[in-house]
């Protein structure tokens, strides 16, 4: 048992499985090609997803991969 001197004032790991859990629950449904309009979104607008390279090559995923066909 915790006392309140020994309480965590952040929780990180509570935190990483709520937005986990929140995630998963809004992309579970997504095929391929609404899950990347979704990180491309994202990219877009979340100061986390900003720090990726915009000088990707066309017809290439987030994580750098060829897609087929592009």
């Amino acid at each position: 048992m915790t006392s309140e001197t020994e309480r965590k004032p952040f929780d990180c790991v509570k935190s990483m499985r709520e937005i986990r859990n929140r995630i998963s629950g809004e992309i579970a449904d997504m095929s391929y090609a609404e899950l990347s309009r979704w990180l491309e979104m994202r990219v877009r607008e979340d100061p986390f997803f900003a720090r990726i390279p915009k000088s990707r090559k066309p017809g290439t995923t987030l994580s750098g991969v060829h897609r087929e066909g592009h």
